[in-house]
């Protein structure tokens, strides 16, 4: 076979193969919201802020802050009052809390959920029982 030939072989595969490529589903890895970060109005003297890391090896991050300068925050249990959910209200499982910085006034760290397996129309980060507000929500929305 010419070497012309080959390469029409090689293009006419590779065109087919990008085609049927180009219409799977978007990778979770590319998920995108609209804000990179987040911020709820600060209630019981406590803001909450949560970036969006991006879906890692299957798994959707979010750096998560409290920050408050009169709240004792070294108490509350970030792992069990954390939750995510998506637009249906069914809520992602929560893999681990990676606490990065940790003090009475400031915390934050890295919150793991096991990612949906489609992109979602919004995620809903709901934070329960911190400084007397039985929930805060903080949403992250998407571009369909």
């Amino acid at each position: 076979m010419s070497w012309t030939r080959r390469f029409l072989v090689v293009w006419l595969v590779a065109s087919l193969w990008g085609g049927v490529v180009g219409t799977w589903p978007v990778r979770a890895e590319v998920w995108q919201p609209v804000q990179l970060t987040v911020r709820d109005r600060g209630a019981g003297r406590v803001t909450v802020t949560a970036t969006w890391q991006g879906v890692r090896e299957g798994n959707l991050v979010l750096r998560v802050a409290f920050d408050t300068h009169s709240v004792d925050l070294s108490g509350f249990d970030v792992a069990s009052n954390t939750v995510l959910r998506d637009e249906a209200g069914r809520e992602l499982r929560l893999l681990r809390w990676q606490e990065e910085q940790g003090s009475a006034h400031h915390r934050s760290g890295l919150l793991v959920f096991a990612a949906p397996p489609a992109p979602p129309g919004r995620l809903l980060l709901v934070v329960r029982n911190l400084a007397g507000v039985p929930e805060r929500v903080l949403v992250f929305e998407f571009r369909q």
